[in-house]
């Protein structure tokens, strides 16, 4: 009975057990699909998923972290520790995974974290299976009951070794081109669409003695009311310049002063850009402050300069004018614009008038060809050049100028720089001084030679009027009967005689025209030359005839009467200005030649006038192809170069002119 009533307990409590295990199983079937499920989801996810208990030892691990990291199940139970030393053990473990240089600090944000219990995120540096370590982002999040106490933590890690690289790698760039901007030698500033500075350059911050962050917010907008580190006069400029750029969306571009941390007000230069994104939106502008203090000091004083070079330019008496390299007239002065009549609302200079249209407008149309030539051969970077020429004056009349410029030669070329003075009062004064003296040449020659003729009148009265008597005599003796002719033959001698004295009287007078040789000195043909050029070129300059000479500086001395060769010299320069004027042309030249062979000295007079007749008679005395002339001045001319032992003559010169020419002796055949 005893034994009966055991064994139906054994199996009445075996029962029981059985029972309520498979009861306990059937009632968790929904757990146990769901946490099923849970581990699927999390072993499938692309990142690494595990769980902690409230003190924060591992519950779980999935699998693909273990296989990441190369890690056992059971490495994460961390058995045989002393309960007290298990953040000692947990630290351990997790050095085997962790970079050194992230352990600390993981451990000590996981340590802040359990003891919040606030979601947290992490980022380290995990070492794969490999042994590569590569940046993990981790987050941890609390799970808790329905009386809020953390049932566990779960936890999230991702791999971000790309997305960390290229934070660093944006780091660096950011690094250096802070480093660039720093190492500029510009003030860099930035600021918003409404105007307020949201940044300054290291420089800048050095240059204002302060850092943006110490100056208000409020205060960062330069206005008229706040000039803040601008000067107040410049204030209103900078505030319009600032809302313009932002108005029309165009660069910034200005100067003013800006204060240094010294105190000090300096010139800058501002420029700046306004930054849009893809879509073409205004994000910021971005500008530089470039000091340009001693530039503007320069500028200021080149400016002063220049005005009071202005101011000396047109105080001269003077027309000052100067062309450029590109052939336009880039200056005129004052006294030029006033005499010219050039308008006055162009300012006080007259800018980019082409020079051969200048002087097309200005310039005598009979003076045009010769100094447009002049000016194209001359560009003068060697030498002044002088100029005579007609310049239209602002009431329509053509008045005389005389000119001179010289050329400044530089790389880029050649700039000519010049002067007029009118000379038309001068030319008036020479021309009336030419036409005296040729009316005075005129009525000195018709004195001489009714002094001439009285003279031979008187000398040969004598002789002549007593010949007629002797004749008168000797026909009266013959008219006798008988006739007398003793007595008449006595007429007849002393009619001879009287015939005789009027021959000596003819061969004085003679005798006169060839001039005795006088003494003479050793000269060189080329002083007189120049002498005798110089005289006469007032007269042709007077003219509008040109008178230019090319002499030979090795020509020596020789023996001559200076006098005479002048009057030669004279008498041919004066025929030959005669001869050009009469021919009505633009370009009126006379040269003087001096030139020399093994014997002679020669002496040429070359004329572009209207030539001499083929005829062998031109210095016979009393031959003359002018309708007034005398004829005597070539023969004279002959004679005197005759009595140097020389030689006169003449030859057509081409294309049109003549050429006198005449030659004296060298002392021998060697200079």
């Amino acid at each position: 009975m005893p034994t009966t009533i055991f064994l139906t307990t054994l199996f009445a409590l075996t029962f029981g057990f059985t029972c309520g295990y498979f009861w306990r199983l059937w009632s968790n079937r929904h757990e146990r699909i769901i946490d099923k499920h849970a581990r699927a989801i999390v072993e499938g996810m692309p990142g690494h998923g595990w769980s902690n208990d409230p003190e924060g030892k591992f519950i779980y691990v999935s699998p693909p972290a273990l296989r990441y990291y190369g890690l056992e199940e059971s490495f994460i139970k961390i058995s045989g520790y002393h309960p007290d030393q298990f953040h000692q053990a947990y630290a351990q473990m997790l050095s085997t995974i962790i970079h050194p240089d992230d352990l600390q600090g993981t451990l000590d944000h996981w340590s802040v974290t359990l003891k919040s219990g606030l979601p947290a995120t992490y980022e380290y540096r995990l070492r794969r299976h490999d042994g590569v370590y590569l940046w993990h982002r981790l987050a941890v999040h609390p799970s808790r009951d329905q009386n809020g106490n953390i049932t566990a933590w779960y936890g999230t890690q991702i791999d971000i070794e790309d997305q960390k690289v290229a934070e660093l790698a944006l780091r660096q760039r950011e690094r250096e081109l802070q480093s660039l901007i720093d190492a500029l030698p510009v003030n860099i500033w930035c600021c918003d669409l409404n105007g307020y500075v949201t940044h300054f350059s290291t420089r800048l911050q050095t240059f204002f003695g302060c850092r943006l962050d110490e100056i208000p917010f409020e205060e960062r907008r330069v206005s008229r009311t706040n000039p803040g580190f601008i000067h107040p006069d410049d204030a209103g400029l900078a505030e319009d310049l600032i809302k313009e750029s932002i108005a029309t969306g165009q660069p910034l571009s200005g100067r003013y002063r800006m204060r240094r941390n010294d105190g000090a007000y300096r010139w800058t230069e501002q420029r700046g850009e306004l930054l849009r994104d893809a879509d073409g939106n205004p994000v910021q502008w971005y500008g530089v402050a470039i000091d340009i203090d001693e530039l503007k000091r320069e500028e200021d004083d080149l400016r002063y300069r220049e005005q009071e070079l202005r101011l000396l330019v047109d105080a001269i008496p003077m027309m000052v004018w100067t062309v450029g390299n590109e052939n336009g007239i880039t200056y005129f002065n004052k006294h030029l614009l006033s005499f010219t009549g050039i308008s006055s609302d162009t300012g006080d200079e007259f800018r980019g008038l082409d020079a051969t249209q200048a002087m097309a407008e200005l310039v005598h149309p009979d003076d045009l060809p010769a100094l447009a030539k002049l000016y194209e051969d001359n560009p003068g970077h060697d030498s002044v050049v002088m100029m005579r020429f007609r310049l239209l004056r602002a009431d329509g009349v053509h008045r005389w100028v005389e000119g001179r410029y010289a050329g400044l030669k530089d790389e880029t070329g050649i700039r000519q720089y010049g002067f007029l003075i009118d000379v038309e009062d001068e030319v008036q004064s020479y021309e009336a001084l030419r036409n005296m003296q040729e009316k005075l040449g005129d009525a000195s020659r018709a004195a001489s030679m009714a002094e001439l003729a009285a003279s031979i009148a008187h000398e040969i009265n004598q002789p002549l009027t007593a010949a007629l008597s002797n004749a008168d005599a000797c026909q009266r003796w013959l008219s006798r009967t008988p006739p007398n002719f003793e007595r008449a033959l006595i007429s007849a001698d002393a009619m001879a005689a009287n015939a005789k004295d009027a021959g000596e009287i003819v061969g004085s007078i003679r005798a006169l025209f060839r001039r005795t040789p006088r003494e003479r000195v050793q000269e060189n043909p080329n002083t007189v030359i120049e002498e005798v050029t110089r005289m006469i070129g007032q007269s042709a300059t007077g003219a509008r005839i040109k008178v230019k000479t090319e002499l030979d500086a090795t020509l020596p001395p020789v023996a001559m009467d200076r006098v005479q060769i002048q009057q030669v010299l004279v008498n041919l320069i004066r025929n030959a200005l005669e001869a050009v004027e009469a021919t009505g042309q633009a370009t009126r030249l006379v040269t003087v030649r001096s030139s020399r062979d093994d014997r002679r000295a020669l002496i040429e007079v070359i004329d572009e006038g209207i030539g001499v007749p083929k005829a062998n008679q031109i210095t016979q005395a009393f031959f003359s192809t002018k309708e007034r002339g005398m004829g005597m001045g070539l023969a004279i001319c002959a004679s005197v170069i005759e009595a140097h032992s020389g030689e006169l003559w003449h030859r057509p010169n081409e294309p049109r002119g003549t050429v006198f020419a005449f030659s004296l002796p060298l002392a021998s055949g060697k200079d």
